[in-house]
């Protein structure tokens, strides 16, 4: 049963674990009062149906301006790192004056993809050490 513990106080944190109960419970009263109760279960339905649509978009919305916020801050240090990197290194001639404007563009996916990798090695490294 301690599989089944774990699960009812990760569902707790879950606005669907409230909404679901509710209209449990809420849906099993309401549906029995006798002329008006198939009325009012279905405005109970609309009501949570709509009070998790919100939910969702808090929740979904708090993701986004973290990722924005963590992403953000990571990319401007990258940025910076690609523009001092472009001001000591004009572009090689094998880029000639056709390619030139690529080269800013190659030069910043490398930073990328290094600071992606080095980060999958410190990811690596950390999970041998637990």
């Amino acid at each position: 049963m301690i599989g089944g513990t774990a699960r009812l106080e990760t569902d707790r944190e879950s606005p669907t674990w409230f909404g679901a109960n509710v209209y449990k419970y809420g849906g099993y009263l309401i549906g029995d009062i006798p002329v008006v109760g198939e009325h009012l279960q279905t405005a109970v339905d609309q009501a949570i149906s709509s009070w998790l649509e919100h939910e969702s978009r808090v929740i979904d919305q708090r993701m986004e301006d973290y990722t924005a916020e963590y992403y953000g801050t990571e990319n401007e240090y990258l940025a910076e790192m690609t523009r001092q990197w472009l001001q000591s290194n004009p572009a090689p001639p094998r880029y000639g004056d056709a390619d030139a404007g690529q080269w800013p563009t190659d030069v910043a996916q490398e930073i990328q993809l290094g600071a992606r990798a080095g980060h999958d090695d410190a990811e690596e490294l950390r999970g041998h050490r637990s």
